[in-house]
Parts: structure tokens; sequence; C-alpha cells
């Protein structure tokens, strides 16, 4: 199947956008490339299969074709971002993955991100595994609010100098958004004044719930309602 069409440029969440993404504040600056359609078919959605291939554990290394396309959605994912993701963007931040839902050490520990952004080119000047996670989550767990999970995190202080003055948080899919806070929580308490940004391969979007779009839409209706 075809990857999907690599965007021309960078999206990021606006004030109708990010109220798809519950725990995203006002003031959280957020980017991502596509969408990542919840329930939709891979046949449908190329961006679906993208992140699904992404996302191949580590458990099915000795699968030599599922493990293919996990090494094809890396280096495609990377070619994305060189693509499109500004300069700038790269030269002033020091980029941090997420770290995946098993510890670090475990055999199930998968550092796909990590290696989708060194393999970027250019190469991006400050990479850093900052922040590991201490316990194992199951993958996919939902409903985890972000204190939760930052008691999870830690810093690790060999790469915390120098101390980063602006942090581009970097994940695959962002959905409600608690890892994305749980991080900036962590990074905030470690190095304080630190700015930080998310930038993401795919935003989720659920076609049979209501995005904030049309909810704002509706809200729209009814205040106008009778006005005529």
């Amino acid at each position: 199947m075809a990857n999907p069409e690599i965007p021309k440029r960078l999206l990021q969440l606006d004030e109708i956008t990010r109220g798809d993404h519950f725990y995203i504040a006002d003031d959280d600056l957020c980017f991502h490339l596509w969408a990542y359609v919840k329930g939709g078919l891979v046949t449908d959605h190329p961006s679906n299969q993208l992140i699904r291939n992404l996302q191949i554990p580590v458990d099915q290394r000795a699968n030599v074709y599922r493990w293919r396309y996990k090494g094809r959605a890396i280096r495609y994912a990377a070619d994305a971002l060189s693509s499109v993701v500004p300069p700038d963007f790269f030269q002033r931040a020091t980029w941090i993955p997420t770290p995946p839902s098993a510890a670090a050490g475990s055999p199930d520990h998968d550092p796909r991100l990590l290696e989708v952004l060194r393999a970027v080119r250019p190469q991006i000047p400050d990479v850093r595994e900052l922040v590991f996670q201490n316990i194992s989550h199951t993958s996919k767990e939902k409903g985890i609010p972000p204190e939760t999970r930052a008691a999870h995190l830690e810093i690790d202080e060999r790469f915390a100098y120098p101390p980063p003055a602006y942090a581009m948080i970097f994940d695959d899919v962002l959905a409600g958004g608690s890892h994305f806070k749980a991080m900036q929580m962590v990074l905030q308490r470690r190095f304080p004044g630190i700015q930080t940004a998310g930038l993401f391969l795919a935003r989720t979007i659920r076609p049979d719930e209501p995005s904030a779009a049309d909810l704002a839409d509706f809200k729209l209706f009814l205040a106008n309602w009778g006005k005529g």
C-alpha cells in the first residue's frame, strides 16, 4: 500500500482543532503532518497504515516480512519531517522523543521515535532521550491523566546538560494529549523557564464523534437561534 502523501507544510492545532484533544491547552503549541482516523481502514487511509507499521512491536523483529515494513515506516516518517519541518525548528530546539509504553531496559522497549529523529537529514543537531519511563504501561492504555503519567517519568541526568532552552516533544500520534502534557510537566519542573512545543506525525480524528469544529458550529447556531 502507498504511503500517505507528504504535506507541503506542517499543520498547527488552532482554536478549533485543539478542542479535539482533551488535555491540550489554549497556549500549547502543537504541530502535525497527517491525520490518524480512529476506526479507519488502512485501505482507505494510508496514514493509518504508516502509523501501524511504525508501531509494529519489537517482539516481531524475527518476522522479517513485518519488520521490513517497520523500517520503511521509520525512514518515510524521517523523510517527511526532513521535507516539511522548517530548518529553524531543527536548529533551535532540543528534540525529545516521548518514551514508549515499555520502560527503559525492558525487552519490549521500542526506540522507534528516536530512530525516526536520528534518520532525519540533514541531521538534527540536538536529539536527546532526556525523559524515560520508570515502569511499563500496557500499550494503548487509556484514561491515564497527565499527572499520573508524569509520576512515572524521570529525567535522564546524563543528557541534562547543557540545559535545553526550547524543547520539541516528538510523538507519533496525538490523541487526548495526556502524554504530551506529562512530558511538559516533567521538563518544566526540571528546567524552569523552558519553552515547549509538540510535533506529532498524526493527530487522531474521530469521524463517528462530533468534532470540535462541529460543536463550535452548533454553539454558534444555538446562539443565533431565533434572532432571524
